[in-house]
């Protein structure tokens, strides 16, 4: 096992290019050392993970999902016995590792290759013992996290504290369990965004869903108590229509958008042309309520991306104070941008 200070981070595979641009603009002397997979790159660092990850945070990357430090490379064979490696050098880990923090073990293995192994595998086995030694494992809300990427012949292994992650789950891959009620997989958008963005709704009251049809987010909102007007010409779904905390506005946003009530929470998710929806969020600031805050999702291009997203962040700020903008897991060739009224 030998020392290093490298960085691995993830996008979505067809925006890595604009992650890697993104990184660019902000670690000058930084070195991109390839891609280790899709989506997934290295960089050979200058200066330390800490500093790195906070240049990430003060520039809110769009692009990049997920980092985590290098701290060591380990030599593998793809078989069986990495796992022993790996745990066979703990100490190096430990010399790291703060047992006053709960930890969790986040490994990934390349894909397109085969492996005798899960992840899984190598996560109980780590896990298990570090817990010997003392360490407090915990899974869903861990302080500290190991983090290790397999590739056909090398280990690369790091550990940081979780908050210079970007995102708490391993390679920023938010995995929500199935709801047999799940109206459309655009929930988890939402959910992902209350997440990653940590939004608290619990003084909250009224919502309003701007193209909610078949009411995916609709019934996010609900879920938080919210009484929401659920605006589009189409059919909820019966289960979304009946709820007698959702009134539908059965037409189009900018017809809705005439009448004087006011929300603390407008969402939109409608699948129209960047620029209208951005000017329809603009027309939407007059009816959210000064602490209120809007989440919408830019449906973006296939050409000039990178330039469409920053300009209809520019353009959006003419109404609101920009909270936070993510390309997410779930947003696929979307970015989630959360606003707060000016």
């Amino acid at each position: 096992m030998r020392y290093v200070n490298k960085l691995i981070f993830t996008s979505d595979v067809l925006s890595s290019q604009m992650a890697l641009n993104e990184m660019n603009s902000f670690l000058e002397s930084d070195t991109f050392s390839g891609w280790i997979d899709g989506g997934v790159g290295v960089l050979s660092l200058q200066t330390s993970f800490i500093d790195t990850a906070n240049m990430f945070i003060k520039n809110q990357a769009i692009f990049v999902r997920h980092i985590c430090p290098v701290d060591f490379e380990l030599e593998i064979k793809k078989d069986i016995d990495d796992i022993k490696q790996i745990t066979d050098n703990k100490h190096n880990l430990i010399d790291k590792l703060d047992i006053n923090k709960t930890f969790s073990i986040q490994t990934r293995l390349m894909s397109d290759t085969s492996f005798t192994y899960k992840a899984s595998d190598v996560n109980k086995e780590l896990a298990n013992t570090l817990e010997k030694d003392g360490f407090n494992l915990d899974v869903k809300s861990p302080e500290q996290i190991v983090s290790i990427f397999i590739t056909e012949n090398l280990a690369f292994i790091g550990i940081s504290l979780t908050k210079y992650n970007l995102s708490n789950w391993s390679g920023g891959e938010y995995k929500f369990r199935k709801d047999e009620n799940l109206i459309s997989r655009a929930e988890f958008k939402l959910l992902e965004a209350i997440d990653v963005f940590n939004l608290d709704f619990s003084e909250y009251k009224t919502g309003l869903d701007l193209g909610a049809a078949p009411g995916g987010w609709t019934k996010v909102l609900l879920k938080y108590n919210l009484d929401v007007v659920a605006v589009d010409p189409a059919e909820l779904n019966p289960i979304i229509a009946k709820n007698p905390n959702v009134l539908h506005f059965k037409g189009l946003a900018q017809e809705y958008l005439k009448n004087n009530n006011k929300f603390d929470v407008i969402v939109n998710d409608m699948r129209m042309d960047v620029k209208e929806s951005v000017a329809l969020m603009g027309i939407a600031a007059e009816y959210l309520n000064s602490d209120g805050i809007a989440i919408m999702t830019l449906k973006l291009p296939t050409k000039k991306v990178q330039a469409i997203t920053n300009n209809s962040i520019t353009k959006l700020q003419s109404w609101y104070n920009i909270y936070g903008a993510r390309q997410l897991f779930h947003n696929r060739s979307e970015v989630t941008v959360v606003l707060k009224k000016k």
